[in-house]
């Protein structure tokens, strides 16, 4: 299968721009285009389409079998006999299943390593889901197993002793993992050499990542349902931001309708205030939700997975007309946002991306506090992730409240990865004067003609008449 647009694809009609619609009033798509008051003005009246939400795309044998062709061919390239994936992501790329280790040979069947699971509990479910037509893509299910003694039995039976295995970690490791150090692969190749000291490890994790980044048409389909379904949050998150609601409300606002279509929300922070910004913790804190004023703005951010493919989207909603300042902020994560669409292209190096989406900020002397861009599923590479905070529009006394402590901005991760078609990103345009934060973007698929924009309620700051 190719990326998008082969025979199969779950819903071949509702491709590139033309599977949102422009509802409530027909918006014009030309509307979005023009200055920065039609662009938030345009925003509060933008219907998501729930069309594509009654479609139930999955992941047949046939992206099974896809994926594991374009690994094993990749493992052939690099001389490898077998993989051992214990990133939970990665494993569940090649295994559909979660909390797992994965032995997976270049020849036969692999072994799934259950490592948390209880043995009894995944063989009710697993055999639940046969039955209910859900085939499992590996038959040799090992639970409550994974430790260097199990792998190292597991190598012995697939005749691996002398084997060079394909790996991740010893030499480098993902975006997650580099950012908190709790990734540490040498103890276990150590403890497995000392079983069977013929053993080579290669690392292939940027090569592993180039094949996972691209999407074929069913992940595609997935993904568009995932983002469609982030699309209805956003209106119904939008929609809930009037004077006497509360933060509280907008979030159950959100939450309310996506999950009856089969997708699951995850991880929804939602901050408020004159001058927006990220959550304070009323909700982890027990405190009252704080309520919605004119002049407010409400910032968002959530996720929402269709299968293993996940969405993400920011948002920002003014509550009655935009301020100088904020206007200003818009403006520039606007401009941010057209600098992606017009240059992002197969081929390009993701830095150069990175480059272009900032230049509005650094002109304007904006800090930001979040990415402008990074990769989805998985999240691998990723623009400067803070920057600014202590310059001069910085955020007030925050030197002085970090006084001896190292206040570490976060760099650009894996900017030398090349774009390819089927490529999936989340673009999120953030800019901040001193306190004020505005925050927007949603999901994009890359193809050979260009980029397609999966979400245009969040595409701008939106301003509501209230």
């Amino acid at each position: 299968m190719k990326p998008d647009n082969t025979p199969g694809d779950s819903h071949p009609e509702l491709c590139r721009r033309d599977f949102l619609k422009y509802a409530a009033g027909g918006v014009a798509a030309g509307a979005l285009g023009a200055n920065g008051v039609m662009h938030a003005r345009a925003q509060a009246i933008l219907k998501a389409d729930r069309s594509l939400l009654t479609t139930w795309p999955t992941l047949t044998n046939a992206t099974k079998n896809w994926r594991w062709d374009r690994v094993r061919s990749m493992m052939a390239d690099n001389d490898v006999d077998a993989m051992l994936i214990m990133n939970d992501q990665a494993s569940r790329y090649l295994s559909e299943m979660q909390r797992t280790t994965l032995l997976f040979p270049i020849d036969g069947e692999p072994i799934a390593f259950s490592v948390f699971g209880s043995g009894a509990m995944e063989a009710e479910a697993l055999m639940k889901g046969e039955e209910a037509g859900i085939e499992s893509w590996v038959r040799d299910i090992r639970s409550a197993q994974g430790t260097p003694v199990h792998l190292a039995e597991a190598i012995r039976e697939k005749n691996l002793q002398d084997a060079r295995i394909g790996t991740f970690g010893v030499e480098q490791i993902g975006h997650i993992q580099r950012r908190t150090d709790n990734w540490r692969p040498g103890g276990l190749a150590n403890a497995l050499r000392q079983q069977h000291p013929g053993l080579e490890f290669v690392e292939l994790w940027n090569e592993f990542m180039q094949l996972w980044l691209v999407k074929n048409d069913e992940e595609t389909a997935m993904f568009r349902k995932a983002a469609a379904a982030a699309e209805l949050a956003c209106e119904l998150f939008r929609d809930a931001c009037v004077p006497g609601n509360t933060l509280a409300d907008v979030k159950a606002a959100a939450y309310s309708e996506p999950s009856r279509y089969g997708v699951e929300m995850v991880h929804l922070w939602i901050g408020g205030g004159p001058d927006g910004g990220r959550e304070i913790p009323w909700l982890r804190r027990g405190l009252r939700p704080p309520e919605i004023r004119r002049g407010d703005l409400i910032v968002g951010e959530f996720m929402v997975n269709c299968g293993s493919l996940n969405s993400q989207i920011c948002i920002s909603v003014s509550v009655g007309p935009l301020s100088g300042k904020k206007r200003e902020l818009a403006d520039i994560c606007r401009e941010s946002y057209d600098a992606c669409i017009d240059v992002i292209r197969p081929g390009m190096v993701f830095s150069e991306l990175g480059e272009a989406m900032a230049e509005p900020l650094r002109r304007t002397g904006a800090w930001q506090m979040s990415p402008l861009i990074h990769t989805l599923n998985p999240t691998e590479s990723v623009t400067v992730i803070t920057e600014g905070i202590l310059g001069p529009r910085g955020y007030p006394g925050v030197r002085e409240r970090f006084a001896g402590v190292e206040l570490r901005e976060l760099g650009e991760d894996r900017g030398d990865l090349i774009l390819e078609e089927g490529m999936a990103f989340q673009i999120e345009p953030n800019a901040a004067f001193e306190k004020t934060f505005v925050n927007t973007g949603g999901s994009l698929m890359l193809h050979a003609d260009g980029p397609e924009e999966l979400n245009p309620i969040c595409a701008n700051v939106i301003e509501l008449d209230v």
